[in-house]
C-alpha cells in the first residue's frame, strides 16, 4: 500500500476523489449487531501475477 497519502486527512481526500469515489455515508448495516465471521485481517505484499 502507498504511504503517499497517510497525512492527508480522510475528509480531504473525500473533497478531492467526488462522490464516485467514496462510500455514500447512508450504507449502514443490514442487521445488527453483526456476528464476527472472520479473525483479524493482515496486509501482505504479493508479486505481480500471483495473486
Amino acid at each position: 500500500m502507498d504511504d503517499g497519502f497517510a497525512d492527508i486527512p480522510t475528509t480531504t481526500l473525500a473533497d478531492l476523489l467526488g462522490r464516485g469515489q467514496v462510500l455514500d455515508h447512508g450504507v449502514r448495516p443490514l442487521w445488527g449487531p453483526v456476528p464476527r465471521i472472520a479473525g483479524p485481517a493482515y496486509p501482505v505484499r504479493c508479486p505481480p501475477g500471483t495473486t
